[in-house]
């Protein structure tokens, strides 16, 4: 299949594979890129590949369902090496149409930019998410327009929440725009509730979003928008990198909102209903 040894520049790695997720043809750049010769590759799962370097699971699911759908992906995303060392690759992946518009086979094309990314230190201290919220808020306010409203249910009487200040302040900033993007042009509300899952002040959410998670006090920092829109696009707002104060060189995102929460000990949970609109939830250990 050397007809596809145009994609990609000099030194990327290039993998083709059909609907299935199957590897039909690699370039070489497989191999510097991963150690792992082209013969390693050829008819095997490319999820195979995925679980070795330990990929999040959500953003692989993310990147799925846009394949399925046809669309294109694009993200910069962690790998953890087999001995425990981490790389940072730049990756996107293509869907190929056949001659009837139907989606058929991909290309992915990746290469490794962790010698431009400046991936600072965790700054964790001691928050009050309720505040956080609030100065979110504030800072995107001017931007909502007339046809969006807030409500705040925000518990003043929380314990503090271990965080990094600026980019949980920066991932609430980027989930309100997003929710005043699903809510597009008509009247809607959003809406920032804080509390302490479980106990108490209970979100909005009404699944059980510690499910998974050690044992122990949660805190959380909803927010709510009654945009109608699908869980792809609310899924999509979790994955879709954002940008903080601190930003290294070269204009490179920093790591997913889900991969910051998790660094934190926290997850993220999210739903959607019809009318309702949709919910993301940031959960953060006590």
């Amino acid at each position: 299949m050397s007809q596809h040894g145009g994609f990609g520049g000099r030194g990327d790695a290039v993998v083709v594979g059909n609907r299935a997720g199957v590897v039909e043809w690699a370039n070489e750049g497989w191999n510097a890129l991963t150690g792992l010769g082209t013969g390693d590759l050829r008819a095997k799962p490319l999820g195979a590949l995925l679980d070795r370097y330990e990929v999040d699971l959500a953003a692989i699911s993310w990147v799925s369902r846009r394949f399925q759908a046809g669309e294109s992906s694009e993200l910069e995303l962690p790998i953890r090496e087999p001995d425990g060392s981490r790389r940072w690759l730049h990756v996107t992946l293509e869907p190929l149409r056949d001659d009837a518009g139907d989606v058929q086979h991909f290309v992915a094309v990746a290469r490794d930019i962790s010698e431009y990314v400046a991936e600072p230190e965790l700054d964790v201290s001691a928050e009050d998410l309720s505040v956080i919220a609030a100065e979110a808020a504030r800072a995107v306010a001017a931007e909502l327009g007339d046809c969006i409203t807030y409500d705040f249910a925000l518990d003043r009487d929380l314990p503090p929440a271990y965080v990094d200040r600026e980019r949980v302040a920066a991932l609430v900033r980027h989930l309100i725009r997003r929710g005043r993007r699903a809510i597009a042009d008509t009247w809607g509300n959003i809406t920032l509730s804080t509390g302490v899952v479980g106990v108490g002040s209970e979100p909005l959410y009404r699944g059980d979003p510690v499910r998974g998670l050690p044992v122990g006090p949660y805190l959380y920092l909803e927010v709510h928008d009654t945009g109608l829109t699908s869980a792809d696009e609310v899924d999509a707002r979790i994955h879709e990198p954002f940008l903080p104060a601190r930003h290294p060189a070269r204009g490179l995102s920093l790591p997913t909102g889900h991969q910051l929460v998790r660094e934190l000990g926290g997850d993220i949970a999210f739903e959607v209903e019809r009318w309702w609109g949709s919910s993301v939830l940031l959960i953060f250990a006590g």
